[in-house]
């Protein structure tokens, strides 16, 4: 599910996300974890019908199996986070260079 969205006008592009909600009015945020994690179909969760009742009920198949490394976040972030470091660190030495540069 992609809670993405784009909206363009003549000046600028605005890319938003998270922003999709559900009828009933819930947000598309309650369910991130279970998109990102998984979720066994025997687990049992507790839900309210449109008129206020609680009941419990089984979640089902629709999020897959439980996968305990993420399937989307936690593997960007493994992938991208060394990248982000080296970039930091050489940008830091770099600026450190060209200011004893100056100096001297």
């Amino acid at each position: 599910m992609s809670t993405a969205s784009v909206g363009v006008s003549s000046r600028n592009v605005t890319l938003r996300a998270g922003g999709l909600t559900f009828k009933g009015g819930r947000s598309a945020d309650r369910i991130t974890g279970a998109l990102e994690f998984g979720g066994g179909a025997d687990k049992v969760i507790t839900s309210r019908s449109r008129k206020g009742k609680a009941y419990r009920r089984r979640l089902g198949p629709a999020f897959g199996p439980p996968y305990r490394n993420g399937r989307v976040v936690y593997p960007a972030a493994r992938d991208s986070i060394p990248r982000f470091a080296s970039l930091w660190v050489q940008t830091a030495r770099r600026t450190i260079h060209e200011a004893i540069e100056e100096v001297g």
